[in-house]
């Protein structure tokens, strides 16, 4: 955060008052660098040397994110107010999240860098922000506005298979839930500025202390804040508009950078402030931002079900997935299909269903693959599809999109019968081919960044 900016949350410096809706000043910490209790440079640099221009990543197994691929954090090619490069997550080889406070201070007419994976810094003019409407209540250069923000460069950055593309860790219990509380005590990983200007990014562990909405604006201003405890993380000057990520397993054991949302400001001495993007208003708003340009949101969550396709293979039954009563099938939930361990790969889509998202275990075997057919109509919601397998997997019911979505067809492809966009977008990635042998209906769009499309169907859409 600037010195020179005009700073003031709307709201309180506690998190018992930011849930009622107080107010405060945000206060400016004297450190130079993001504030890690026991920082080492071995544990929370992102790089050892060579920021910003060449920058050699640091490899050692004690780093805090070392289990992760950070390739998708980038940074601004020039400093802001002379203090620091302010850091960006992407969340598709165009867009990447960004404090809307920034782009009032202008500095947002920069370009962005990031490293790639395969070590090359390449940098993209940004083109434009674009406020989602949600986070927190920040004042800068004399405009007041929520502080979630969407920029989107002038082109890719670089192939997707270069360069992360996060996901947004979606926890809810329901894809309407507002339980914010399902956030409370998650280890994040906390993004912030050297002790100099060409120091490394800092990435420091903290706890989720307290997430929820502020009393006074209950449908867009979602915050959580950090506890100062053990592990500590603290935000001082120049750390805000940074990424707020979380490590995650995905459904096939691999591990995962997501994003949470984006450093807002300091309260006190004893919380940080967040905007919390994993909001549902604010996962459409950031949807509905990219889908223009041809990308959707990647959104991923935990899966709640596992097929067992034993006694039943209905997918409406429990039995199918191994559930006791009284319990009943998933609906509006993420789900694995695993053809080691499934007694029946073919799954009956006996009635109308409405799936949050779809996860395919690797099997390592190429030959079990699952069917999915019947005279019911399988709604998939904002998680869309993630094959890991290299079996292909076939949706022979016809498949409607209730969100916006990224499906990764992976190495083995997907075959998909009719598809009915509902006005929403349906993004496809991948190294297999996707096949649709249907008809894609509907006023939505339809885009590729993966490997192979084959529409073989007499399609509608608009």
């Amino acid at each position: 955060m600037s010195r020179r900016a005009s700073w003031a949350f709307q709201r309180s410096c506690r998190a018992a008052a930011i849930l009622a809706g107080g107010a405060c000043a945000i206060l400016i910490r004297s450190a130079a660098a993001l504030d890690v209790t026991g920082y080492t440079p071995t544990v929370n640099d992102r790089f050892t040397s060579g920021f910003p221009a060449s920058p050699v990543p640091n490899t050692s197994g004690s780093f805090v994110g070392a289990a992760y691929d950070w390739s998708g954090v980038g940074w601004s090619t020039t400093t802001y107010a002379a203090s620091s490069y302010k850091g960006f997550a992407l969340l598709s080889p165009r867009h990447f999240l960004t404090a809307q406070h920034y782009e009032n201070g202008g500095l947002l007419t920069q370009a962005v860098a990031i490293r790639s994976v395969d070590g090359a810094v390449v940098s993209q003019a940004n083109s434009g922000v674009q406020n989602l409407g949600y986070g927190a209540v920040v004042t800068n250069a004399g405009v007041t506005a929520n502080d979630l923000a969407l920029g989107t460069l002038a082109a890719p950055i670089a192939s997707p298979t270069n360069v992360a593309r996060y996901g947004v860790l979606d926890m809810f219990s329901t894809s309407s839930s507002t339980a914010y509380s399902v956030y409370n005590g998650l280890t994040v990983l906390a993004t912030g500025r050297g002790a100099s200007t060409t120091d490394s990014p800092r990435v420091g562990a903290a706890t989720v202390n307290q997430a929820g909405i502020l009393a006074s604006d209950p449908t867009q201003t979602v915050v959580l804040t950090l506890q100062y405890g053990t592990p500590s993380v603290q935000l001082v000057e120049g750390d805000s508009g940074s990424p707020l990520l979380s490590g995650w397993t995905n459904p096939n054991g691999g591990k995962e950078l997501t994003v949470l949302g984006l450093n807002s400001g300091v309260s006190g001495t004893t919380y940080d402030i967040m905007s919390l993007l994993a909001a549902p208003g604010a996962m459409t708003a950031a949807a509905a931002a990219m889908a223009p340009t041809g990308y959707a949101l990647r959104v991923v969550g935990p899966t709640t079900a596992t097929w067992a396709g034993s006694s039943s293979t209905n997918i409406n039954a429990r039995q199918a997935w191994g559930i006791s009563a009284p319990g009943t099938a998933p609906s509006d939930a993420y789900v694995l299909f695993n053809g080691t361990t499934a007694g029946n790969r073919a799954v009956n889509v006996n009635a109308n269903t409405n799936l949050r998202g779809l996860s395919f275990k690797s099997t390592g075997s190429g030959t079990l693959g699952f069917t999915l057919s019947g005279a019911g109509t399988l709604t998939l919601g904002r998680g869309g599809l993630t094959n890991y397998d290299t079996s292909r997997q076939t949706l022979s019911a016809t498949v409607a999109l209730g969100a916006s979505q990224y499906w990764d067809v992976g190495p083995g492809g997907v075959t998909a019968a009719a598809i009915n966009t509902n006005g929403w977008l349906l993004e496809i990635a991948g190294s297999g081919t996707a096949r649709i042998a249907g008809a894609v209906s509907g006023s939505g769009g339809l885009a590729l960044s993966g490997h192979r499309l084959e529409l073989t169907g007499s399609s509608t859409y608009t």
